[in-house]
């Protein structure tokens, strides 16, 4: 105290202090209130009060006392670290990265502030460098089980399952009830494929904190990776119900609702993660996504991306123009995607990487995903540079893509998980692109151009778009069978006295209007019967609630035959095997789908839309001269299906001849696809280099 100060002044605050110890809040607060009117640059005292108006959620309040108390006790490392935390919760990591750094350069032995960094590091996507600070705080203090489990976080969030499962243990050894680290532990499980200890885990750790919102949210995301969709659901209400306020949460319930197939209801949900947490731009996407199931109002859908683009993308800066000299011979060539794995974006891409001219491009490959397998490997053999960037936010990898200097940015992903589409709003590339991994625009301005051809995306489509469409002559896909294909068997309805209809779509496209369609076609057909398959017919609950949809229909339940997942992709080939026609779904075609259809002999009747979505049939189709299957209308789609199935040895004829058919057309001719792609690169390339 100085000589001016109150009397009673250290009396005061030595009271409030002893009731801050004894929890009594309300006291504690008046005394340190008192002492601040007394005095009020007493450091102490601002502190203490920032701790007591952070702990009770009062952010901003203790926010605007810990600047002043720092001021005040500018070496104090304790009102740094609080500094640091608060301006976390505030989510401005980069400011609260240098008050836990001011407190470690005060005090290097200070566990809880290397923790807390660590957090601020995660939090701006430097996921190396958070793994390295929980490090050092665990080093410190070898029995701090919140920076072993986060440390385990972070190495899950940095592709490492197995080390992080370790680690989680680690943190449930030193801290039995820690429920953030049974999450990691689970989650780290289900990426090494261990589903049922994932699910025993989570199980365990429910048990003994049955209110927790957020075990109940990652039972339900756990459930839902296992097909268990009525349970996931289950699961993601009742987290609802003890925490409405997670935007991630309904996000997760939006996913479950879409693969029931209730594309309304996901809808809605996600409407609900947006009023939560606006400036999610994941759960935007997911939204955007949704919409593209349900919809076929192209103007709707165009305002709804640009819409996401407005948010999310235009407030970013992008990165200034790249002044190096361009005078090597060949172009650089960069692929972005978090779907280099076993997904059908991979199985498109694979004959490009394979056969795209080396004389001309290099290909750089910028993997953002977690769980690589297999065909990650081929892939990586087949690239000329491989990037692992999972770990890297959107900053890094714009600064990674510009350091090595790439001419023509490809994005696979579009709206669709795992997507950086907010690296190439940072201009990273001159000339930038977006291609194969989803059927709409992204929205976005800098992305200059959408690969596509013109059936899919004819010209006058060209106002929906805020790319400029390039197409790709013959057609903007090339399918490359997987390896030990089964034989293509006799045509089904030659041993039977009906012909079988057949989708193996996922059920997000398997809407009303769809059920509607098909109900009619077998009713044309009295005797026909239909078979579908997809992974969320393993869901009891949901295969039920389809057949109920059909019986409205008048459809019985006898003449409906629903298949879950296969595993093994030759055993997925095979089940075409009793299919005799395949119906493509609309407003959303099918696409991988189609093509194995082709391939073990099975045509398919599709319904030309009005946008891409609808369109990719008829692509496909095309390419194989399949044109006579593609329907202007619905009535079309039925008269298509009735003609065929009523021509049986001309339909038996067709599928002896199918796979042949498929091999000699443009959708497989991978080295003149390669040819086709290279004239669009150096076309949009010179496009932008004129401009």
């Amino acid at each position: 105290m100085t000589e001016s100060d109150p009397p009673h002044t250290a009396t005061t605050l030595r009271q409030a202090l002893a009731d801050l110890d004894a929890g009594r809040i309300t006291e504690a607060e008046a005394g340190l209130r008192q002492v601040l009117d007394d005095e009020p640059q007493n450091g102490e005292a601002l502190y203490f009060l920032a701790v007591l108006t952070y702990q009770s959620n009062r952010t901003v309040e203790s926010f605007r006392l810990a600047e002043r108390a720092v001021t005040q006790l500018p070496d104090a490392t304790d009102c740094w670290n609080l500094y640091g935390v608060i301006l976390l919760a505030l989510t401005r990591p980069v400011e609260a990265e240098a008050a836990l750094r001011r407190a470690l350069e005060k005090d290097p032995g200070f566990a809880g502030a290397a923790n807390n960094l660590g957090a601020a590091l995660e939090a701006q996507g430097r996921l190396a460098e958070a793994s390295e600070a929980y490090q050092q705080a665990l080093t410190i203090d070898p029995t701090y089980a919140e920076a072993a489990c986060n440390l385990g976080r972070s190495l899950l969030r940095l592709g490492r399952p197995a080390d992080s499962a370790q680690m989680s243990r680690q943190a449930l050894a030193l801290q039995p009830n820690l429920g953030d680290a049974k999450i990691n532990l689970s989650v780290a499980q289900q990426r090494k494929g261990q589903l049922e200890e994932a699910e025993a885990t989570l199980e365990s750790a429910l048990a003994e904190d049955i209110s927790n919102a957020a075990l109940h949210r990652y039972l339900g995301v756990l459930r839902r990776g296992r097909g268990n969709l009525d349970g996931a659901e289950a699961s993601l209400r009742q987290s609802l119900q003890l925490d409405d306020a997670p935007g991630e949460t309904y996000d997760n319930l939006a996913a479950v609702l879409l693969d029931q197939g209730n594309a309304e209801a996901a809808e809605a949900s996600f409407y609900q993660a947006l009023q939560r947490n606006p400036e999610n731009n994941r759960t935007h996407s997911n939204l955007l996504l949704c919409l593209n199931y349900r919809s076929n109002d192209r103007n709707a859908l165009y305002r709804a991306h640009r819409a996401w683009a407005e948010r999310h993308a235009r407030p970013i800066a992008p990165m200034p123009p790249d002044v190096r000299k361009r005078d090597r011979k060949r172009l650089r060539v960069g692929y972005v995607s978090a779907d280099f794995r076993e997904h059908s974006v991979a199985f498109f891409v694979e004959p490009l990487l394979a056969l795209l001219d080396r004389e001309r491009f290099e290909c750089w490959c910028y993997a953002s995903m977690e769980n690589p397998d297999a065909v990650t490997g081929r892939l990586i053999a087949l690239s000329d540079h491989w990037r692992w960037v999972a770990g890297m936010d959107d900053s890094q990898l714009a600064a990674q893509i510009r350091d090595d200097g790439i001419d023509i940015l490809i994005d696979l992903s579009g709206h669709t998980s795992g997507n950086r589409l907010l690296t190439l709003q940072r201009r990273p590339a001159p000339v930038q692109a977006t291609w194969l991994g989803y059927p709409n625009t992204t929205g976005m301005k800098a992305v200059d151009f959408r690969i596509t051809d013109a059936i899919a995306d004819p010209l006058e489509s060209a106002v929906y778009s805020s790319e400029m469409l390039a197409h790709v002559e013959s057609g903007f896909l090339c399918y490359q069978p997987a390896p030990d294909i089964p034989d293509v068997a006799p045509l089904p309805a030659l041993s039977r006295s009906h012909v079988t209809f057949g989708s193996f779509n996922n059920l997000r496209k398997v809407t009303p209007s769809v059920i509607a369609l098909w109900s009619r076609v077998l009713g044309q057909i009295p005797a026909s019967r239909l078979l579908l398959k997809a992974r969320s017919f393993g869901d009891q609950a949901t295969a039920q609630h389809y057949l109920d949809k059909f019986a409205l229909h008048g459809i019985s339940p006898d003449r409906v035959e629903l298949r879950g997942s296969i595993a093994d992709t030759a055993g997925h080939l095979d089940s075409y095997r009793d299919i005799d026609i395949a119906l493509d779904p609309f407003p959303y075609n099918g696409t991988t789908t189609t093509c194995e259809a082709l391939l073990m002999g099975v045509p398919v009747v599709t319904l030309l839309g009005n946008r891409h979505t609808g369109r990719v049939g008829a692509s496909l189709l095309s390419q194989v001269g399949l044109t006579d299957w593609i329907a202007e209308n619905t009535d079309a789609y039925i008269e298509i299906a009735r003609q065929h199935a009523a021509e049986i040895d001309p339909l038996a004829e067709m599928r002896n001849g199918l796979r042949n058919r498929l091999f000699k057309s443009p959708l497989c001719d991978a080295p003149d696809f390669a040819r086709r792609m290279a004239q669009v690169y150096e076309h949009i390339w010179r496009t932008t280099v004129a401009d």
